[in-house]
């Protein structure tokens, strides 16, 4: 009896797992770019490097534009793991309750 339970426990685990994995791998392998974005990558005076999605400033040095991606939901196990850590943040989301109707 407890070895079923043992079995069917470690194969829903390994069902999750492998689904989370999966949906994880599926994301980032359709990624679509998008001619749209240009992200860009630069050296200030000072030797700073810095990365955003405007053009740099005249002066800047090592310039070098990348194409970016378009937005897509994030996979299950992000979400998963966003929702995990904003419980333990004080400034994260709290666990929604159910309101208590009035009586």
């Amino acid at each position: 009896m407890t070895r079923n339970v043992l079995l069917i426990v470690v194969g829903i685990i390994l069902f999750t797992a492998g689904y989370l994995g999966y949906d994880y791998y599926m994301w980032h392998k359709y990624l679509e770019p998008d001619p749209s974005v240009l992200l860009y990558g630069w050296t200030d005076a000072q030797g700073v490097r810095h990365y955003t999605d405007s053009a740099p400033p005249a002066g800047a040095d090592d310039i070098r534009i990348t194409q970016g991606f378009k937005h897509r939901r994030l996979p299950l196990v992000m979400k998963a793991k966003e929702k995990i850590i904003g419980v333990f943040r004080k400034d994260g989301p709290k666990p929604s309750k159910k309101p208590v109707p009035p009586k």
